[in-house]
């Protein structure tokens, strides 16, 4: 249950809102709800989220999907978010919060990517949870990325975690006006009290109209410790170029421990 809460509340943090829109900044909040089931010590976990974005030249949203504004128009920006949550159970209840601060810095005429974020969780009982993510990338084709990243982890007693991953995004313009957003992943961690990780998924996203997004995700962590699958569903509705509405649910199954995890969030967001 220890290794739930701090996986749990570590994940939460850093989910957020696409980036979208013609604005310089960008404002969020979600909620989320959901389940955690272990043997013999189920939980349900709570959290609200807030946070925003500030793209220092605006972002153009006539390239493609309004959910995808900030990728294709290479966007740079400076973001912060923060969650306030709480697990409750029959062998636990405890209140976790956290913070995040990052940035991506973007030239547009070379495609050259930077980005830096830093987050940290605290829970009650089960102690801190610190990472850093740094990320090194380019636009290898007009709406094309591929970047790097080295992430590093520590947790308050169980040892430090660094993850060096590969991703890639890439969206296609389709007949009719439509579009498709197609991300990929593949990562090797480097864990000091377990056994090291692969970490590979990828998520399809399908826009009928520059408005309107829904896709799926599918994520592994394979080790001898955590053999974990996660999978989510989700979609994005802009009534306005100015308001995003998001759902989505994620369902993750971790065989090796037998935890299972249920996640419905809602989330709303408004530029300007």
């Amino acid at each position: 249950m220890r290794k739930s809460v701090i996986a749990t509340g570590l994940a939460l943090a850093v989910t957020g809102i696409s980036h979208a829109g013609t604005y310089n900044t960008e404002l969020r909040a979600s909620y989320s709800t959901g389940e955690i089931e272990t043997p013999g010590a189920d939980a349900d976990v709570d959290q609200l989220g807030i946070g925003g974005e500030y793209y220092f030249n605006g972002v153009d949203d006539s390239k493609g999907p309004l959910a995808e504004a900030a990728f294709l128009d290479r966007a740079s920006s400076v973001r912060a978010n923060y969650i306030d949550g709480e697990f409750d159970g029959r062998f636990i209840d405890e209140d976790f919060d956290g913070f995040s601060l990052g940035g991506r810095l973007v030239d547009p005429a070379s495609g050259w990517i930077f980005e830096v974020d830093y987050t940290e969780v605290e829970a009650d009982d089960s102690g801190d949870v610190d990472t850093f993510d740094f990320s090194v990338g380019k636009y290898i084709a007009e709406n094309t990325s591929l970047s790097f990243t080295y992430s590093t982890t520590d947790t308050d007693g169980g040892g430090d975690v660094d993850l060096y991953a590969v991703d890639i995004k890439h969206i296609a313009s389709l007949a009719g006006g439509a579009y498709l957003s197609v991300t990929g992943n593949f990562g090797i961690g480097d864990a000091d009290e377990a056994d090291d990780p692969l970490v590979y998924g990828g998520s399809l996203t399908y826009y009928p109209t520059r408005n309107i997004g829904v896709g799926a995700s599918l994520d592994f962590v394979d080790s001898d410790d955590t053999e974990d699958t996660t999978f989510g569903v989700f979609g994005s509705w802009f009534p306005s170029e100015s308001l995003e509405l998001r759902v989505s649910y994620d369902m993750s199954d971790d065989d090796e421990t037998d935890e299972e995890l249920d996640t419905f969030t809602i989330g709303a967001a408004f530029r300007f």
